[in-house]
């Protein structure tokens, strides 16, 4: 029963980590559709936005809360037609999904696949370094995401973005400014990655082979580590990566059931996430 328990309890601590990168804000539950804080709009939402500063050099994390509802309601031929959600899905492994942003930054989201389910409120974050290759200027960003709906036709998928001059007018603007700025957001030193942003598994949970995809901001070499629970160790290998998209494919199928911890970073730090293995 103990190890039923501790088991139980490091699971849960597992999860905890790998949802940490951002917390949905619950103010927008009963909210209908969209991305909150809403696009700046100075006569729609004139408080909307990304209010917080990023400056040259500086970690800096931004977080963005998304309401998926059950249905939505077009009009076709002049008539309402109201259409049963099923998701909201953003790509992880496009840098492209967020358009606009600064060298050195990125995204992630909670579910980490990026998957939002419909009567769901899940998040999206924007966090990264902002390097020197930047220009200290303002960013206009854009969200690319895919809507899948359920109709009397079949199931229906709809490429949307987000700011929209109909669905959702208004720009989302990320200021960056100097290394020197004053005015900047720096985030926390632990949201700080100096190498590997967004990785994650799939298929999770596995039996035999899963993807571990990953964007690195450097060409480098990376030790790869898989432990189990306990710290140890029971794969690892080093590897060169290009900077950009990258992926491993590991062979889940000699490990036991159980939840597994996977590493990869370099002298400067290190990404994580979680792997379930079924048997």
């Amino acid at each position: 029963m103990k190890k039923i328990l501790l088991f139980s309890l490091i699971c849960l601590m597992a999860n905890a980590y790998v949802s940490a990168q951002c917390t949905p804000n619950k103010i927008y539950q009963d909210s209908t559709f969209g991305v909150y804080p809403r696009p700046y709009d100075p006569v729609v939402y004139p408080k909307g936005g990304i209010e917080k500063s990023a400056c040259i050099g500086k970690p800096y994390k931004y977080i963005l809360t998304a309401k998926v509802p059950d249905s939505i309601t077009v009009t076709q031929f002049g008539f309402p037609l109201s259409l049963k959600m099923d998701s909201i899905k953003l790509d992880p492994k496009n840098p492209k999904t967020v358009q606009g942003l600064p060298v050195g930054m990125t995204f992630g989201c909670n579910p980490p696949n990026c998957v939002f389910g419909a009567k769901t409120l899940g998040c999206l974050y924007l966090y990264g370094t902002a390097t020197s290759a930047n220009a200290a200027a303002d960013y206009d960003l854009k969200l690319e995401m895919t809507a899948y709906v359920n109709s009397a036709l079949g199931a229906l998928s709809q490429k949307v973005t987000f700011p929209d001059a109909t669905l959702a007018p208004g720009k989302y603007t990320l200021k960056l400014l100097p290394a020197n700025g004053t005015a900047c957001f720096v985030s926390d030193a632990k949201d700080k990655n100096e190498n590997i942003v967004h990785i994650g598994a799939s298929p999770n949970p596995t039996n035999d082979l899963t993807t571990i995809s990953f964007y690195a901001l450097e060409q480098d070499k990376f030790d790869f580590v898989v432990t189990d629970m306990t710290g140890k160790i029971v794969y690892q290998e080093n590897r060169s990566v290009e900077a950009g998209i990258n992926s491993i494919d590991f062979d889940a199928s000699n490990l036991s059931a159980g939840v597994y911890m996977y590493f990869l970073g370099n002298n400067k730090g290190k990404a994580t996430n979680r792997l379930v293995v079924n048997r």
